[in-house]
């Protein structure tokens, strides 16, 4: 749950400064529940059928995934063009990247 809440507050920070669209905001916020639960649930089945060696490999091609699957939903539900919708996904998943692995870094050094 804090992995989502972190992922839908930063992409939607990104998305509102990029866009200054309240719609385009709540379609960051369903495209977070489209993509972030499956994309958690199939690292956590990755690494528990195959091993930790498994995670990067899966986290990259998922991480591709949710961007084309969130750039194809800004373009549908928000009418965004093709290079914009591309350009709020990538956006939108690299802060929420980024944010995550500062947070991961962060709980490493305090634990």
């Amino acid at each position: 749950m804090a992995s989502f809440a972190l992922t839908a507050a930063v992409e939607s920070a990104a998305v509102c400064l990029l866009s200054r669209s309240a719609e385009t905001v709540k379609c960051s916020l369903l495209c977070n529940l489209l993509t972030n639960p499956a994309l958690n649930a199939l690292l956590a089945l990755a690494v528990y059928a195959l091993g930790m060696w498994a995670y990067l490999p899966v986290l990259v091609l998922g991480e591709a995934a949710a961007l084309f699957i969130e750039a194809y939903l800004y373009r549908r539900v928000c009418g965004e063009t093709r290079g914009r919708a591309l350009l709020l996904s990538a956006v939108a998943n690299a802060a929420s990247l980024s944010a995550g692995a500062l947070a991961q870094h962060i709980w490493q050094i305090l634990s």
